[in-house]
């Protein structure tokens, strides 16, 4: 336990009481979800097993990081948290890559050209996104040990069937960048949340990558030593704690929308509680 870490986690249980509890509500009707229904293919145009197979396993990424950033945040780790608000935003970006309607890639304010015979539809989003994430794991497997021959043939075998279904084209772009093949600030502005990427993504990129090591460590000129920071800390405000609610309720909004997942009731009262909170 860190220090003063309780005597924290107690003045924030009292100060915060309403955003932890909020946050509590939004992971309590994603785990009510995920745990009481099988999600199903439904009958409508671009909802495919692959569709919703990516949609649920990024519902239940994005359901722990939401549990996780309200514990750390409820123990005085807030900055540790905002790793994780970070990585819950990515998780948003992916479902709405997968799920909006229709995407327009564009880069440098420029559309992509489209690769014939290969329409970004619904379907093949989720294809693009298995596709990237079976070239990840294969780039994970090198150098590592604990992997026979016949298991990396394994890998490669369903590398080579995945990029297969999306095409030399596009498994050039996906080597080249992420699931969607551009960068993804493009992707954030090719699906419309750029400005949700320049307002919270970005300014949390400093803890992600260490580059902020002057903030956990003072240099005490007058007394030639340094003062660490290994206490808990009180945050200021609950605003980070907030902004992880709304983008996991964000999430659910768009997989209700496509998937029909009964939730709507739900998840307007949470954003409508969300914001009249934040304001």
């Amino acid at each position: 336990m860190l220090i003063d870490e309780q005597q924290v986690a107690d003045e924030i249980s009292k100060r915060d009481a309403h955003q932890l509890a909020l946050a509590d509500e939004c992971v309590a009707v994603g785990t009510e979800l995920l745990a009481r229904t099988t999600l199903k293919v439904l009958k409508r145009a671009g909802i495919t097993q692959q569709v919703v197979h990516v949609t649920a396993g990024l519902l239940v990424k994005a359901t722990r990081l939401l549990r996780a950033t309200r514990l750390l945040y409820g123990r005085g780790l807030a900055a540790e948290g905002d790793i994780l608000v970070r990585t819950l935003f990515e998780t948003l970006v992916a479902v709405r890559f997968v799920l909006k309607p229709r995407v327009t890639l564009r880069e440098n304010g420029t559309p992509l050209a489209k690769i014939p015979g290969k329409p970004l539809t619904t379907h093949f989003r989720a294809c693009l996104y298995f596709a990237h994430q079976e070239l990840e794991y294969q780039k994970g497997l090198v150098g590592r040990r604990g992997f026979t021959k016949k298991d990396r043939q394994h890998v490669a075998d369903r590398v080579d069937l995945a990029l297969k279904t999306i095409g030399t084209e596009w498994a050039k772009r996906l080597k080249g960048g992420n699931y969607a093949g551009v960068h993804l600030r493009a992707l954030c502005g090719s699906i419309g949340i750029g400005h949700i990427y320049d307002a919270l993504y970005r300014p949390l990129s400093w803890a992600v990558h260490a580059r902020d090591a002057s903030s956990h460590v003072q240099l005490d000129l007058k007394n030639n030593r340094f003062i660490v920071k290994v206490a808990a800390t009180l945050p200021s405000d609950a605003k980070k704690l907030e902004s992880a609610s709304m983008l996991y309720v964000y999430t659910l909004a768009l997989a209700d929308a496509r998937l029909d997942l009964e939730l709507k009731a739900k998840v307007d009262d949470l954003a409508q509680r969300l914001s009249a909170k934040s304001t």
